[in-house]
């Protein structure tokens, strides 16, 4: 049986005898994954959402495979701390299956690393924060959620079993919910709809089309 974390602008799937979805909302909700990781002992844990590019070898509406994730702080990154207590790195064997399959059908995709920041709404208003991370942090996406994904992950002792998909766009907006009134988290929502309706549209439908969400459901 595989968990499918899924953005909600993904849409509903079924559970199945195969396969668990669960819609992530916010950053509250990784607390509600461990709990089903916990009663269902998935096979495979495949977390679907978007991420924007960083690297200009990375061109908008790619499927990227994120290999590895950092939490990036709104404060300067302590260097001193060795690599391999900043990063968290996925499944080998689950990232080549996936590959294989979005080969098979024909849509183009990569193998990449990627940052989460924390306190999205503080780097967001510092255009030189921003820009130093553009030029300083060697990946190739900023993503909303991985990092925090992956911690509870390795706490778990299950990183054989997970990896992340990312629809990489530029014009995916970076959130922070934990803090969004609900003004913000309505304008959160309509732009969302928008994003999906007509920033996404082409890589959506292949989704769709060749189901593809289907058949991850169901990678052994």
């Amino acid at each position: 049986m595989n968990l499918i974390i899924l953005n909600k602008s993904f849409g509903n799937f079924k559970n199945t005898k195969e396969s668990i979805f669960y819609n992530l909302k916010d950053n509250q909700g990784l607390e509600e994954i461990k709990k089903i990781i916990i009663k269902n002992t998935p096979n495979n844990i495949i977390s679907i959402d978007f991420g924007i590019q960083t690297n200009k070898y990375i061109s908008n509406n790619t499927i990227i495979i994120g290999k590895e994730s950092i939490l990036i702080n709104s404060k300067p990154v302590d260097w001193s701390i060795p690599r391999a207590d900043r990063w968290s790195e996925t499944s080998e064997r689950l990232n080549h299956k996936i590959s294989n399959l979005l080969e098979e059908n024909c849509l183009a995709h990569e193998i990449a690393s990627c940052a989460q920041l924390e306190y999205t709404e503080n780097i967001k208003k510092r255009e030189k924060a921003i820009e130093w991370i553009y030029k300083n942090i060697k990946v190739s996406f900023i993503d909303d959620n991985s990092a925090e994904l992956l911690k509870i992950i390795f706490e778990m002792k299950l990183s054989d079993k997970f990896t992340f998909i990312r629809l990489i766009n530029n014009n995916y907006q970076l959130s922070n919910n934990k803090k969004d009134n609900l003004l913000k988290k309505i304008i959160n929502y309509l732009y969302a709809k928008i994003f999906t309706k007509y920033h996404m549209k082409k890589t959506f439908s292949e989704i769709y089309d060749k189901k593809i969400i289907t058949k991850l459901s169901v990678i052994d």
